[in-house]
């Protein structure tokens, strides 16, 4: 469907709304808005950080790999921010 114009209005209610928005951009493969995203990243709840750094795999290869592996750095404490960034990195374009 390509109806993400109408998804992306509801982006600033909930988190768990958030978290389901930034997945339908992923799978919609919109990666100039998962990268306006990712300045809210610092601010998110840990599933919401985690959505977005899965989401982060459609940005281009080098710049993917530069955030997820900074951030996956920070986290190292995090098991299942651990693997969610791993299959990130692994699925990356």
């Amino acid at each position: 469907l390509n109806n993400f114009s109408n998804i992306e209005k509801l982006y600033g209610n909930s988190p768990m709304v958030k978290r389901k928005i930034v997945l339908a951009a992923e799978a919609q493969g919109k990666p100039d808005w998962i990268r306006g995203v990712k300045r809210d990243f610092s601010n998110s709840d840990i599933w919401l950080k985690r959505a977005i750094i899965y989401a982060c795999r459609i940005l281009p290869r080098e710049e993917a790999q530069f955030y997820i592996k900074h951030l996956k750095s920070s986290f190292e404490k995090d098991f299942l921010f651990q693997q969610v960034a791993s299959e990130a990195l692994n699925s990356t374009r």
